[in-house]
């Protein structure tokens, strides 16, 4: 080989600046490359599967999670905002929940933090899914939305709805759904979480509408299920009181309704037929509405006071207008036949005083509320046959205390005339009951007290009530 030759080889093997680092930087990945690097299994993090699983360096990963607990403030904030940032969120959870373990309290106490954080990214992600309306009901991971996705609906509305009240009550929901605590059930958070508007132990939300949706929810999910006798007391407060919800807008009503109906069919054995019917009609839940009324109209031996209050119900669904043109699922077939069956029924309702002392009390039968129905299902007013103290009422059409009379020659009178107005509209006529009152009693299997004026008495009538099936 010539002088020449060598010269050429020489300038050859003369490596420029770039060269040499990029022969440098060849040889320092040769080197790592040496060596697989650790990957994170992800398999068993993030259940709502918003997040790819990706293999992330554990020795990086461990290196970040250790600069937690430098002594150094700057050092601490970096590799906390890296473990936020970082876009593989499911390997850095899983390094996350094994440092739980950690020596060190400040690490452990970081890591609870950016687990809670990563948490709530996802809940939030699921609620935007939620709103979607594309996306099918059976994928959404949220708490407590299977229960309302099957009782209450998952339309749009339902969806929006449910979206409003998971972002004012979550953490309530994620406590009692055992998300955060698994022995906190819906009583005791009740108990123990209302100091702003005093408890659900000693009183309840006079018209605050999202507290009322969110406790009825949870009492009907059968697995946040809260005491029967808490159940029994909302029951009857909303069936005797003013207390209870006030939802804006029409949408927001029919939502809550159809919660109410879920609420009370989920709790058939709890309060009465009649609690129920009062609860059922002054929510808009026709249909269960109409199917209580039936049921207390199909036994004539049942409490005068649900006759009466079935009777109104039966009248007032009668009137509910359909855009169709055609009848509603709840009217029932033969309420004109019940009506006129009931006429022979003489127990006292309930009794009212007009004013404190007064002896002179109204008094309201069966028959005149049977009668007063009757009137108003063929389009007569009640007052114009005599029913002078007639008062309407929102939810039941009118108040059943305000159709008595103070003697029977009123009663007598105004039935008279009912007679003859119902006559004019091509009524048939209505029979009277031929059947002495001893022998009706032994046909309807009654005590005889309940036709007695004793019946009357404030506490004989709460007795029946409660004593009666």
């Amino acid at each position: 080989m010539t002088l020449s030759s060598y010269s050429l080889i020489d300038t050859m093997l003369v490596p420029s600046r770039f060269c040499y680092w990029s022969v440098t930087f060849l040889f320092v990945c040769r080197l790592i490359s040496a060596g697989e690097p650790q990957a994170i299994d992800t398999s068993a993090v993030n259940p709502l599967g918003d997040h790819a699983v990706i293999a992330i360096d554990r020795s990086l990963l461990r290196m970040r999670i250790e600069s937690l607990d430098s002594p150094n403030y700057a050092t601490r904030q970096a590799a906390f905002r890296w473990l936020l940032q970082n876009e593989d969120v499911t390997g850095i959870e899983a390094g996350l929940v094994a440092a739980l373990q950690h020596s060190s309290l400040e690490v452990r106490c970081q890591c609870n933090r950016l687990l809670d954080e990563f948490a709530q990214r996802r809940i939030d992600g699921q609620v935007e899914r939620l709103l979607d309306p594309q996306l099918p009901a059976t994928e959404i991971k949220l708490p407590l939305w299977e229960s309302f996705a099957r009782n209450v609906g998952d339309d749009t509305e339902c969806r929006v709805f449910y979206a409003t009240l998971f972002r004012r009550y979550r953490q309530r929901i994620l406590q009692i759904t055992g998300r955060n605590d698994p022995h906190l059930n819906l009583d005791q958070h009740f108990l123990t979480s209302q100091p702003r508007k005093g408890s659900w132990e000693t009183t309840l939300p006079v018209d605050d509408s999202w507290e009322w949706s969110f406790y009825l929810l949870a009492d009907t999910d059968s697995k946040t299920f809260t005491d029967r006798r808490r159940t029994l007391r909302v029951m009857m407060t909303l069936a005797h009181s003013s207390i209870g919800p006030k939802m804006g807008t029409a949408s927001d009503q029919r939502i809550f309704g159809r919660l109410v109906e879920a609420w009370l069919r989920s709790h058939a054995s709890v309060g009465t037929p009649n609690d129920r019917l009062r609860v059922a009609m002054r929510f808009g839940c026709n249909l269960l509405a109409s199917e209580l009324a039936n049921r207390i109209l199909s036994d004539p031996r049942l409490p005068a006071t649900w006759q009466t209050t079935a009777m109104l119900a039966a009248a007032r669904l009668s009137m509910e207008p359909l855009a169709s043109g055609t009848q509603p699922a709840w009217v029932l077939p033969s309420l004109d036949a019940t009506l006129r069956a009931r006429l022979a029924d003489h127990r006292v309702a309930n009794a009212s005083h007009l004013m404190p002392g007064q002896e002179n009390s109204r008094r309201t039968q069966v028959r005149d509320v049977a009668m007063a129905a009757l009137l108003q299902l063929h389009s007569i007013d009640p007052r114009s046959a005599g029913f002078s103290g007639l008062r309407a009422h929102p939810t039941m059409l009118f108040l059943d205390h305000s159709l008595g009379f103070h003697d029977d020659e009123s009663r007598k009178l105004a039935h008279h005339e009912s007679m003859r107005l119902l006559a004019q509209r091509g009524v048939a006529r209505l029979s009277t009951p031929r059947l002495p009152l001893r022998a009706e009693l032994q046909r309807l299997s009654l005590k005889p007290q309940l036709f007695n004026a004793a019946a009357t008495d404030r506490t004989l009538l709460g007795q029946l009530a409660f004593d009666s099936p």
